[in-house]
């Protein structure tokens, strides 16, 4: 039995944009604001929990839109992100996938991953670093890291 929904929506419009949705805790002068807990409810059966899914539409005239994940700026540090996936209790772990898409356009490149920390530009500052690693195993292998650049038609990337 399902419990309810919930919808949050702006109508449909032919011309100009449609409304604006804004989900946001208020601010707070001398302690913390409040947080936005998004989350699907726990499975207690062989089914599976559904999905969370961030989404833009498509734009047939236009770029599509922009997904913007953002911390904010602290006055010791900024917020970090943190993109953790879930544990598998009885068979694998999550996986993470990150990727451009392809350009259905024969002059046109596909995306770009990049992944980098901000440059800096004080005296005896140092800029982030990036780590790639594999977990421990406490029997069997880890994992690889691997670097690889795909096949072309011209010339492959370097790695």
């Amino acid at each position: 039995m399902d419990t309810g929904d919930l919808l949050v929506s702006t109508g449909d419009t032919t011309f100009e944009e449609t409304g604006y949705t804004n989900m946001t805790t208020g601010k707070n002068l001398r302690g913390a604001s409040g947080e936005v807990h998004i989350s699907t409810g726990s499975s207690y059966t062989s089914r599976n929990s559904d999905n969370i899914k961030i989404e833009n539409s498509n734009n047939n005239v236009g770029p599509g839109g922009r997904l913007i994940i953002k911390t904010g700026s602290g006055l010791t540090s900024g917020g970090d992100i943190t993109i953790e996936g879930g544990t598998g209790f009885t068979k694998k772990g999550s996986s993470i996938i990150t990727k451009s898409r392809d350009s259905t356009s024969g002059t046109s490149n596909t995306g770009i991953v990049s992944i980098g920390p901000s440059s800096v530009s004080y005296d005896d500052v140092s800029s982030g670093r990036i780590d790639l690693t594999t977990g421990n195993a406490t029997d069997g292998d880890s994992g690889n890291v691997l670097v690889n650049s795909s096949n072309a038609q011209a010339q492959a990337g370097n790695t």
